[in-house]
């Protein structure tokens, strides 16, 4: 397939301006078919102007939909233009992907270039307007065919849909575990387009471009590194890359020293640096603040093991700091793909198993318990139908914990201040136990150590009696 470069002319707003009122200011590039003369002036110099500049980030809604109005009749007159906006219009503004397409089918046929990547657009959303998590291969493979007329017409858009429709496929056949022939054709196809998509200046291209490189291990003689795209893409902005880009640094640190050492010596030294771990956070935090969810989950965890730490030398103000920025980007992770917030709640438990057997560490290990029960909390509010019920025990063990930590506060002379608190903290803690150790007694048959669990629950209620009974008491 011959993908050799071609220009594509793209206008500026001051050459659109200049343009209306028929300045000499560059190349123009007269409508095909001329507006009707009895048109509205207004919508005349409007179609004018935006003919031959449609651009796949054109955002529908900041134009004047006033004009929607006045597109409609111009549309049915067989304006191409009109219907292209017209179509656009009913898509974005309306939803309405039947009359959306239609028009936009239109304004294909009468050479408006870009109405065929819209087209594909429109089929690949369609295709996720089913009951089913897959989405509609039927649909898909309409999208395909519309965004390969425009990757034909030297549209940048169109390859990089193309590129996603194939890379996208190797998932699925991975999944359904077809044969490496298949999987070989669609990453040979989707690096051609992206590698086509990148000579057109698509920057999300790049990333792709770097991730197919980098996932399935090639290399080429005529392509750069994965980093190197990467690197190209994060300066373009694309968060995604920065994200990628973090692990490649933190991936080098770990190659020449052990992760406890690595934090140690960025954290702890004096005078010393590690340019490969402040490279890694500050590409995080990019990443970060692009949405990048898997970004928000690597700094969650990053932060708690600096919070770990601090609290193992001693750095009070350190530890606290570090653990709000923890259970912050661990907030975001969740807030935005709630899905994970059981996984999360996982590691953080199983962490603070561990560090429980330290008693020098009760305060690392209290934050543990009290993240990751806000994490199942979270998980249970929003995913319940989904949340899996073995967890429950792991909360209820996550109250009893956070409950006796705050009963040794409350117990001791140097927490006068602040009694008071502890105590209701507490007794929150333990009535949550309460709530969550009988909804665990109730799915024991999940358990493959059932009685072992049940003796467990056993042994914490009577903790739990015992020091609710005292708090009563006084």
């Amino acid at each position: 397939m011959n993908l050799k470069k071609k220009l594509h002319p793209h206008f500026g707003l001051g050459v659109i301006v200049l343009q209306i009122f028929n300045l000499n200011c560059g190349p123009k590039t007269p409508p095909s078919n001329p507006l009707p003369q009895d048109s509205n002036q207004a919508v005349k110099l409007y179609l004018i102007s935006m003919y031959k500049i449609p651009s796949s980030r054109l955002d529908i809604q900041q134009l004047d939909q006033s004009i929607l109005s006045e597109l409609k009749p111009l549309a049915e007159q067989g304006v191409p233009e009109a219907q292209y906006y017209f179509g656009l219009m009913m898509y974005q503004s309306e939803n309405n992907l039947n009359e959306a397409k239609n028009w936009l089918e239109k304004a294909g046929k009468g050479n408006i270039d870009w109405a065929w990547y819209q087209l594909g657009r429109i089929y690949k959303e369609w295709s996720k307007k089913n009951n089913s998590q897959e989405p509609d291969q039927e649909k898909i493979e309409k999208a395909k065919e519309q965004f390969q007329v425009a990757a034909s017409l030297d549209i940048g858009e169109g390859f990089y849909e193309w590129g996603l429709i194939e890379y996208e496929k190797i998932n699925q056949l991975k999944k359904n575990q077809q044969n490496s022939s298949q999987i070989k054709t669609c990453i040979d196809k989707a690096i051609e387009y992206f590698e086509a998509a990148v000579e057109r200046e698509i920057v999300e291209a790049q990333y792709y471009l770097g991730l197919c490189l980098k996932e399935f291990k090639i290399t080429k003689e005529n392509l750069k590194t994965p980093r190197e795209y990467f690197e190209e893409a994060a300066q373009k902005g694309i968060g995604e890359a920065s994200y990628e880009l973090a692990l490649f640094f933190k991936e080098e640190s770990e190659n020449n020293v052990s992760w406890l050492s690595w934090y140690k010596r960025f954290f702890f030294s004096k005078g010393e640096t590690n340019q490969e771990l402040e490279s890694y956070e500050s590409h995080l935090l990019d990443a970060s603040e692009k949405n990048v969810v898997k970004a928000n989950q690597e700094l969650c965890h990053f932060y708690f093991k600096r919070a770990h730490l601090a609290d193992k030398k001693l750095k009070t103000d350190l530890f606290l700091k570090f653990s709000q920025l923890s259970f912050d980007y661990g907030e975001r992770t969740i807030q935005a793909d709630p899905s994970l917030a059981e996984g999360l709640g996982k590691t953080r438990y199983h962490e603070a198993e561990e560090i429980t057997e330290n008693e020098k560490l009760l305060q690392t290990a209290n934050e543990c318990y009290k993240h990751a029960a806000c994490y199942f909390e979270y998980a249970i509010n929003k995913a319940e139908a989904t949340f899996d019920k073995r967890c429950y025990y792991m909360l209820a063990r996550c109250c009893y914990m956070l409950g006796r930590m705050h009963y040794h506060d409350y117990c001791q002379p140097s927490a006068s201040t602040k009694k008071q608190e502890h105590k209701k903290f507490s007794s929150n803690y333990f009535e949550k136990f309460s709530k969550y150790s009988a909804i665990t007694q109730q799915n024991l048959q999940l358990f493959t150590k059932k009685d072992w669990i049940k003796n467990q629950i056993e042994r914490m209620e009577q903790t739990v009696t015992h020091y609710t009974n005292k708090l009563k008491a006084e």
